[in-house]
């Protein structure tokens, strides 16, 4: 949603498009907005669930008699196009304040937390995915989850993850997420125009953190 420079992405007609595609999946009635917690209690009596890699640290302990029927892949390949990517990845991101107290100590803290082997293999024991790319060459990211059948499933999603499009995360990216439901919400309950939500929404967002919007 940001290109390189920190601009928003907002109003690019890809999202445009992705709208519309949404709009239509709606009004045929095979898909609808909801929680999280329904719709993973959904994904899980229908067989599928298409979500971020997160998803794995979850399963294990929210549906423990499930164990062994479970496996992780790519979402499918869309056909007549010359190469599929992943959507884009990403995750945690850890920031200090510029006048935070102890601001030098706690950079040494999450840049030991990120890189030191131990902490990387103890992260990955609990099937997290560090950033860290050089992890995934070591014996921890060979783990093999019975969850999900003995699957290696660190080194399943590093492969999604190098197929990923590229992306830019900034300090105020999180928020972002509010602004698109906003703008989802008022699509949806206000029937106002994909091109009218979304520009009021950069707008506000814009003028909260000053940053440009690409049209």
């Amino acid at each position: 949603m940001f290109d390189k420079d920190g601009n928003l992405n907002l109003l690019d007609p890809a999202v445009k498009k992705s709208y519309e595609i949404v709009n239509k999946m709606q009004e045929a009635d095979i898909v609808e907005y909801g929680n999280s917690a329904d719709y993973s209690k959904i994904g899980q009596e229908l067989g599928v669930v298409f979500a971020g890699g997160w998803l794995a640290s979850y399963q294990a302990g929210d549906y423990p008699d499930e164990s062994g029927q479970w496996r992780i892949g790519q979402m499918p390949e869309v056909p007549g196009v010359e190469k599929t990517f992943s959507p884009m990845s990403g995750g945690s991101s850890y920031y200090v304040p510029k006048k935070s107290a102890n601001s030098l100590a706690a950079l040494q803290f999450i840049s030991y937390a990120l890189t030191n082997e131990e902490c990387l293999e103890a992260y990955m024991e609990l099937s997290g995915l560090p950033a860290n790319t050089k992890a995934y060459s070591s014996e921890a990211s060979k783990k093999q989850f019975e969850y999900y059948g003995n699957q290696e499933i660190l080194q399943t999603l590093n492969t999604i993850s190098e197929n990923s499009i590229e992306g830019f995360v900034f300090p105020y990216s999180a928020d972002l997420d509010n602004y698109i439901e906003a703008a989802s919400y008022d699509m949806k309950k206000n029937k106002t125009s994909i091109e009218d939500a979304l520009t009021k929404q950069a707008d506000e967002f814009s003028s909260k953190y000053n940053v440009k919007v690409n049209k």
